[in-house]
């Protein structure tokens, strides 16, 4: 199983979001997280390495704000079979 979206939350980096750029969390990430835990999924876009740190940010807010809130979730024994999960944000910035 799959599960892709917006789910307006901030994961924190820890060990099951080792790439995640957010330095706050917001209200729904402790949801989100309770969610991963309960139904034994991981945000796999969390689990790779970016070449550049911008590739890492799904959502730009308000005053210059990027963080991810957008996340790919895998079931955990699946998560080795990803080589490489990038939620994209479509909006550019110049």
């Amino acid at each position: 199983t799959i599960i892709m979206g917006d789910f307006n939350a901030t994961l924190m980096k820890n060990t099951n979001s080792p790439f995640t750029p957010n330095s706050k969390q917001n209200r729904n990430g402790p949801l989100l997280e309770d969610f991963l835990e309960a139904t034994d999924f991981k945000a796999v876009n969390t689990l790779f390495m970016k070449s550049t740190f911008n590739k890492l940010f799904s959502f730009y807010g308000p005053n210059c704000r990027r963080v991810t809130i957008d996340y790919i979730l895998l079931r955990s024994k699946w998560v080795r079979s990803a080589q490489d999960c990038t939620a994209k944000n479509p909006v550019t910035i110049a």
